[in-house]
């Protein structure tokens, strides 16, 4: 969740965040803040382990934010809904202005006052939530609006001046302060007079401009006596150049919900993130993961952990760094695991995020090392997806103590999981590795000495327990005296 600084004065306190059941969610990556300024921002991680399916998605929770100093409640939302930068993949969706068939969309919510131009929130007048999915040849967008008044008497070209919806898509998530060329801005909306209306206010070739009515099926319905707005879209893949659709690709979008009571001009307006109806910024957008939960109930249940050394020998002394990495990884967030290796041969110094999972090292680390296991818990933090594919997790730096040997790094399982969208599960396997202690300077003499590779060489290819073979010679500790220690020990020589 993220937390934004709203007094003059700076705040210190401290977060609780209640389930839909009423129950407190456990904090990842701590429950406090300090000096929270005007206007800044904290993310906090709190673990989701409520379990029951509800359709939507719509999880209602109670968030208190409780000042330090006084002990008093300073914040208490007990509407809180959890918003989702996921797109599932759908099956057959009639668009019919009818959202029966779109119970496992993940929503975003264009809630409370920082989302509108106003700077108030009155659900009464404006308020919506949005949604979209996918199938192969298809982006389905669809949002629910509550507006007490509904009124659209402009032509395609300006419908935003009215109530009207507009959706923006950065279909490589790669676009700075600015529109790039496969960049596209669309409206809906629907006329006084009955007419669909559905305007692209932004591309550039091959993709399609200007009125896009006759392009492809959308549906509007209102509905007086809720005040409910419904928009329907499906965009065929081929009008968005450049979109791919499957699993793991991630799109910049952005949603915009305008809002005209009586007067000829818009007087309000609601978006998801800034950048959209009160300026053009795709580099503010958020990036939404294309899903398919319907086919893996536990999306990174395929997950699987390695580990890897930036050396396979090292020197009595010298550091190795040991990186523990996910496999095949699906939205991978979070991650909780036990890292075992020999404290006689080794040293844990310092544990850190790899670039790969926390780039600009924003996310959360906690580790404890009792001397020979090392318990660590990992996250993401904020409103972004997992990891996908190869990733390296956690880096963490041993050193060698003063011990010829060789010493195996294992992450025994279970290993915990859990990605963006709070779903958790269990890798019931870890990774293991081996990682030999040489200690060259017993060859050598600690110096220069091109007679080390000749005492080597005299051993070459004995075996342990064989007449000949001495463990100090092996150094990969691998039971043979061969090619790789022999170029093992030129290589330090040659350095030397």
């Amino acid at each position: 969740m993220r937390l934004q600084g709203r007094s003059a004065a700076p705040k210190s306190g401290k977060v609780t965040v209640y389930g839909p059941d009423g129950e407190p969610l456990a904090p990842v990556s701590g429950d406090t803040f300090a000096d929270l300024g005007k206007d800044e921002t904290v993310t906090l991680a709190f673990r989701w382990d409520y379990r029951e399916a509800r359709d939507f998605n719509e999880y209602s929770n109670r968030i208190t934010v409780t000042e330090s100093a006084s002990g008093r409640v300073i914040f208490d939302d007990a509407q809180v809904p959890l918003d989702f930068l996921l797109i599932e993949k759908t099956g057959t969706v009639a668009v019919d202005g009818r959202l029966d068939d779109w119970t496992a969309a993940y929503p975003v919510h264009l809630r409370g006052a920082g989302r509108n131009n106003t700077g108030v929130y009155d659900p009464g007048n404006l308020d919506a939530t949005a949604y979209a999915m996918w199938d192969d040849g298809h982006l389905y967008l669809a949002a629910k609006v509550s507006d007490d008044i509904h009124k659209n008497s402009e032509d395609a070209a300006n419908m935003w001046k009215n109530d009207s919806l507009q959706f923006a898509i950065d279909p490589l998530a790669d676009s700075p302060a600015a529109y790039n060329q496969d960049d596209m801005e669309w409206g809906f909306a629907r006329h006084d007079d009955g007419r669909l209306l559905a305007n692209i206010f932004f591309s550039r070739p091959p993709n399609p401009n200007g009125s896009a009515g006759e392009l492809l099926p959308f549906a509007i319905a209102r509905d007086e006596e809720a005040k409910e707005t419904t928009y329907e879209i499906k965009i065929p893949r081929g009008l968005i150049h450049g979109l791919a659709l499957a699993e793991g690709t991630k799109l910049g979008m952005n949603y915009a919900v305008n809002d005209a009571d009586f007067q000829m001009g818009r007087d309000n307006f609601i978006q998801w993130t800034r950048g959209l109806a009160d300026g053009k910024n795709p580099g503010g957008y958020d990036r939404f993961a294309l899903a398919d939960t319907a086919e893996d109930p536990d999306p990174v249940s395929g997950t699987s952990i390695a580990l890897a050394a930036d050396k396979p020998i090292v020197e009595v002394g010298e550091k190795v760094a040991v990186t523990v990495a996910a496999e095949e990884a699906d939205d991978l967030y979070a991650v909780e695991l036990t890292l075992r290796y020999d404290p006689s041969l080794f040293r844990l110094n310092r544990a850190e995020l790899a670039e790969a999972f926390a780039p600009g090292g924003d996310g959360y680390l906690r580790y404890e090392d009792d001397g020979g296991t090392v318990r660590v818990a990992a996250s993401r933090t904020g409103a972004v997806p997992g990891a996908f594919g190869s990733a390296d997790l956690i880096r963490l730096e041993f050193a060698a103590l003063s011990e010829d040997g060789a010493a195996d790094f294992a992450v025994p399982g279970p290993v915990g999981v859990s990605n963006s969208g709070g779903q958790a599960a269990v890798v019931p396997q870890g990774g293991e590795l081996r990682v030999a202690v040489a200690d060259t300077a017993a060859v050598t003499g600690g110096k220069p000495n091109p007679k080390a590779i000749e005492t080597i060489a005299r051993s070459f290819g004995k075996r342990e327990g064989e007449t000949g073979y001495k463990a100090v010679y092996d150094m990969n500790k691998d039971g043979i005296i061969d090619i790789i220690d022999l170029a093992y020990v030129a290589s330090r020589y040659l350095r030397s």
